[in-house]
């Protein structure tokens, strides 16, 4: 027998096992290839309220931040009411701040008290001394005193609820005003900017567009037959992209997401997200919709 036949004999006595590794262990084997580069934020910003288009400050390659405004909707009619809501809040701080009015008719209440016990004491000791009538004049006016009070509470109490109002309605208006403002919900690049100012926008009509540069995604299918998902879900991958001069840039990420749905070809989906650095002339080291291969290695689990 020769050396050829000889192994083959082997491989048939060790079952089909021996020819072909487990599929946990082909997880982890290979560069795996018809991967793509994507964007992970790709926002199409609004106008949240209605109106005339009076400022557009970011222009198109413009680098932006978070929360960073591009432009404002006309917002003349919220300031007016923003000047009349700040005036109404002083006012009402004012009225809720001083109050006097509780107190001088809390003293009042004391004094009335005082006057009726005093003429209610005397005449105990003599009856003619202070008349029915001037003893029952001093008993009203105590009792008008607390009810005076108790209305001095009231108005005292209803003050704090105006001023509290007040500033809820500034705070509406201000909200307003905001709404007005253009703002960017993502760190990104504008790529698009769809109006000019003067135009009229409609409230969730896209203004600009922004993509995110600094961090992308790689996605691609994998064959149910060869992988499970928990042979690759976590694991770190070396991400090879081939540009569109033809060199090749590489980087490391993470496998974030296993799509759990197996589709009717057999596949399933996976994606890792990855940094993406400036070359030093300023552009980016790759753009999306280029090609990638991914190597996926063994994970620390």
């Amino acid at each position: 027998m020769n050396m050829t036949a000889a192994v083959l004999a082997s491989l048939l006595l060790l079952g089909p096992q021996a020819a072909q590794p487990p599929r946990s262990q082909r997880a982890t084997e290979g560069r795996l290839d018809k991967f793509v580069v994507t964007l992970i934020e790709d926002v199409q910003v609004p106008a949240r309220e209605p109106g005339v288009l009076v400022a557009l400050d970011a222009r198109k390659g413009q680098l932006v931040r978070k929360d960073e405004v591009l432009g404002h909707v006309d917002d003349s009619d919220a300031q007016i009411r923003k000047l009349i809501a700040t005036s109404e809040l002083k006012a009402a701080e004012t009225q809720a701040a001083s109050d006097a009015n509780l107190k001088a008719a809390e003293k009042t209440v004391g004094v009335a008290l005082a006057e009726y016990e005093g003429n209610r004491r005397i005449k105990e000791r003599s009856e003619n001394a202070v008349s029915e009538f001037e003893l029952r004049r001093t008993l009203l006016t105590h009792e008008r005193s607390v009810f005076q009070a108790e209305t001095a509470r009231v108005e005292y109490e209803v003050a704090q609820h105006t001023r509290s109002k007040a500033a809820a309605q500034l705070q509406a208006v201000e909200n307003e005003i905001s709404r007005r403002a253009i703002t960017s919900p993502v760190d990104g690049v504008v790529v698009d900017k769809y109006h000019n100012v003067g135009e009229w926008a409609q409230a969730g009509e896209p203004v600009y567009r922004i993509v995110q540069m600094d961090r992308l995604r790689v996605e691609g299918m994998l064959r149910a037959a060869d992988y499970l998902p928990e042979d690759v879900a976590g694991n770190p991958v070396r991400i090879i992209v081939t540009t569109s001069e033809g060199s090749q840039e590489e980087f490391t990420g993470t496998v974030d997401f296993v799509n759990p749905v197996v589709d009717p070809s057999g596949e399933f989906l996976i994606h890792a997200d990855f940094d993406n650095p400036r070359k030093p002339n300023g552009q980016w080291r790759v753009r999306p919709g280029l090609d990638a291969e991914i190597v996926i290695m063994p994970s620390a689990k």
